[in-house]
């Protein structure tokens, strides 16, 4: 049988390649290309070049390999380019695909260039199965390409979350360096300080696509604000749960979607839970993204309500974007949100005795030093509250298209000039330039990544 690769080229960042642990994604399992290739009835193997970055020898490619597809995002797409180029010269029969979170959003610039044969510009499982079986066509869902000059956009279709096979970990060939890594260190994403994790198997899951906040979240950062979310369902969460206990006897959870915290959908999988006799000694959820609906509960009672849920369900490390600290700077980049509402959910989540990954981000529209001092002082609070069970976490902001910041971006001259009509966005170079567009301060990046820096000190 011919074979075919779903290739994760790994992020530059300052005009390095990010491969090993200093990989922003290397702590996670690529779930989406897994389920892409573990939907497939082709051999179909998943490469992580952040981890295994030598797997593949681009000059020297086996003649049965028909089929690469390359997993794009912001950071990696001048990798995606330069790996697609050296395909056309040593391997020419081979038909390159583009997929991926940045193809969702850019494609119809990046459909211009000679290095890619076909872009899926949606969800990817059913289009990787029919252009491998059937070659590019009209008829398959969610793909662009071009046929004799002429460009062929197919139309949209969204996936039933139900009906796909669980990703098969096996398809990826580092799973042995990630098991290994977790096992000596602790996982990035999941360990919590002081436990033992000796003996418990390590799952990724995801309860979603997209996002529960959606427009009313007002997060002006996000490319996805306006997209609707599509949850498992708790019924079918609880089934996975039962099913890796059966599998492993004890598992903890790494819980990836941006939905995961909400109200309805965590009490419904609280009552599964109890119906289908899943142990609850058996699993702990040691990582979930917590969404912006719980910083913005006013209602006390109803606040610890949420917490006892979350206790109810063994979770026990949440990410809360608290993005900022000054009320002028949470208005522009998460609307809705107020210190007083930070430091209550704080307060609650501590005494319940859940960790927190606390999630800050600098140079933000109207940012100063003072304010930069403003929030390294609060996150220094956090962390003289909370000691270990509070983690930080730390970004600079960066402009994505379409993002309304992006779009904010665009009525400077200079930056469009830039940026405006590319989809080669260098992750350093946009950085820099959000910086110099944001920050109001003297020494612009140097400032910034000074508290950058402080914020990770803390750690």
């Amino acid at each position: 049988m011919d074979k075919s690769l779903i290739i994760i080229p790994a992020d530059y960042f300052r005009g390095e390649l990010q491969t090993g642990w200093a990989s922003l994604w290397a702590e996670w399992l690529p779930i989406g290309p897994l389920s892409v290739a573990s939907n497939s009835s082709h051999n179909t193997m998943v490469i992580d070049e952040a981890i295994t970055p030598d797997y593949i020898d681009y000059n020297n490619f086996s003649d049965d390999i028909e089929d690469i597809g390359f997993w794009v995002s912001i950071g990696n797409y001048q990798t995606v380019l330069e790996r697609s180029r050296l395909i056309r010269e040593s391997a020419p029969w081979v038909r390159i695909g583009w997929g991926g979170p940045y193809c969702h959003v850019m494609w119809k610039k990046m459909i211009e260039r000679p290095e890619v044969d076909w872009i899926c510009y949606g969800y990817g499982e059913e289009a990787w199965e029919r252009v491998l079986k059937e070659g590019l066509n009209k008829d398959i869902p969610n793909i662009v390409y071009t046929e004799e000059g002429e460009l062929i956009v197919t139309h949209q279709k969204l996936r039933d979350l139900r009906t796909l096979k669980k990703p098969n970990f096996d398809l990826l060939p580092d799973l042995e360096i990630r098991k290994k890594y977790f096992m000596e260190t602790g996982p990035v994403g999941v360990g919590i300080p002081g436990v033992d994790y000796e003996g418990w198997q390590i799952i990724s899951m995801i309860s979603a696509d997209g996002c529960p906040v959606g427009p009313q979240g007002r997060c002006t950062f996000c490319t996805r604000g306006g997209e609707a979310y599509i949850v498992h369902g708790a019924e079918l969460y609880a089934k996975h749960i039962k099913e890796y206990i059966e599998k492993y006897g004890k598992i903890i959870i790494s819980e990836l979607s941006d939905d995961f915290m909400n109200r309805g959908f965590l009490r419904n999988l609280d009552k599964e839970l109890t119906k289908q006799n899943v142990p609850r000694d058996k699993f702990y959820i040691d990582f979930c993204f917590g969404s912006v609906g719980f910083l913005t509960i006013r209602d006390r009672k109803k606040k610890k309500e949420f917490i006892e849920l979350l206790k109810a369900l063994n979770i026990r490390r949440v990410f809360i974007g608290y993005e900022h600290r000054v009320q002028e700077q949470l208005d522009v980049v998460k609307g809705g949100i107020t210190p007083e509402q930070q430091d209550e959910a704080t307060d609650l989540l501590l005494e319940a005795g859940i960790a927190i990954d606390a999630a800050f981000l600098l140079s933000v529209p109207g940012e100063t030093e003072l304010t930069m001092e403003i929030v390294y002082n609060y996150a220094k609070e956090l962390k003289n509250k909370g000691g270990d069970k509070i983690r930080i976490r730390r970004q600079v902001l960066i402009l994505i298209p379409p993002s309304a910041l992006w779009q904010k971006g665009l009525k400077d001259p200079q930056f469009k000039e830039k940026f405006g009509d590319t989809a080669l966005l260098d992750i350093w170079e946009l950085t820099k330039a959000t910086i110099e567009l944001f920050y109001e301060g003297k020494n612009k990046p140097g400032e910034v990544y000074k508290y950058f820096n402080k914020l990770e000190e803390l750690n």
